[in-house]
């Protein structure tokens, strides 16, 4: 549904130019949940702003729907982005406009009767669960509030892409979830294609079906968002994963601790096998789990754990040596065999 060919974007700075994107091509399939992740500064935005060309790209194409739409202008711009709903971190909600009218506004704008407006917005305000609120001023809602009424006002024309910068920045924990849990129910309901753009790996965990890591303008890596997580194939990758995962052992817990601490790294179906009470019976040592979690993406398990093995030289040695050949990957922390 949305390709991008070969697209950059630079900007004319003062003694030089600024490469804000480079040469970046994906393809987003129809319907799907599709994540840009990457650190600040690493283009996301901009990148993501060419779908609807709120920036123009310096060169490639922007193909949506077979039709190249970079030069686009006038009425044919106007109804493309129609069709294409934003959905912004910090809601960008008219403040003197109750619920209604924030969702309304592009409603009139694009020409609709009294009556189709009507009942177009409360149509939208039961899918985000706000009917009450409709004579609401933004300024009387939460922030969880305010960003459905964002949704909402960016699915008003029917549109069939969302563009989603930050949307989950400014809020916390536990209205993080609900909001994703509506975009979900959304995308699988009216079938809307949805890009979010996002520096939380959480939420590309949360909801993406698909990811593309940018790190200095450029797409580092791109794929499924289980392989991504599990097996990332750039540094910058690895290290943007390291960062969210990263667990700390205390030195002087490694440092009282006999016996040797490994890494465990599980993947897939065999994230849930017994592997370490085998490893108990099969092989006469003691073990104790120091750090770590299972987790699921995409229904898919995968976790690490921070053990520590007790027993003879031997014992350990054929210990992590039966690991490594029945978990995804082993590293030894701490090892004192004699």
């Amino acid at each position: 549904m949305i390709e991008l060919k070969n697209i950059s974007v630079n900007f004319k700075q003062k003694d030089y130019e600024l490469h804000a994107v480079s040469d970046v091509s994906l393809k987003i399939k129809r319907g799907e949940i599709f994540g840009i992740v990457g650190s600040s500064g690493a283009g996301k935005s901009t990148l993501v702003r060419t779908i609807n060309l709120l920036e123009k790209p310096s060169s490639g194409e922007i193909i949506i729907d077979n039709k190249n739409i970079v030069n686009y202008k006038g009425s044919e711009l106007r109804e493309l982005r129609r069709g294409i709903g934003m959905i912004f971190q910090q809601f960008n909600l008219v403040e003197s406009k109750t619920v209604y009218d924030n969702i309304a506004f592009s409603l009139k704008t694009a020409g609709k009767t009294k009556s189709e407006i009507s009942t177009r917005v409360n149509e939208l305000l039961r899918v985000v669960g706000l009917i009450d609120k409709a004579e609401v001023y933004p300024s009387k809602l939460s922030g969880g509030q305010k960003q459905r009424v964002g949704i909402a006002r960016a699915m008003a024309n029917n549109a069939q892409i969302l563009l989603c910068d930050e949307p989950t920045s400014a809020l916390d924990i536990e209205t993080t979830a609900a909001i994703l849990k509506l975009l979900r129910d959304i995308n699988e309901e009216y079938e809307i294609t949805i890009v979010i753009i996002t520096h939380e790996l959480e939420v590309i965990k949360a909801i993406c079906n698909r990811v593309a890591v940018m790190d200095k303008g450029m797409v580092v890596e791109e794929g499924l968002v289980y392989d991504i997580f599990t097996k990332p194939k750039h540094d910058f990758t690895k290290k943007l994963l390291e960062h969210s995962s990263r667990f700390e052992l205390p030195k002087q817990l490694v440092k009282n601790l006999k016996g040797s601490i490994v890494k465990i790294k599980y993947i897939g179906e065999a994230a849930t096998d017994p592997v370490l009470s085998t490893l108990s019976t099969k092989y006469n040592v003691a073990f104790n789990i120091l750090h770590g979690k299972i987790e699921y993406i995409r229904d898919l398990p995968v976790g690490i754990l921070y053990v520590n093995i007790n027993g003879s030289d031997e014992s350990i040695i054929e210990a992590i040596e039966y690991l490594k050949n029945n978990t995804y990957s082993v590293e030894v922390v701490n090892c004192a065999i004699a």
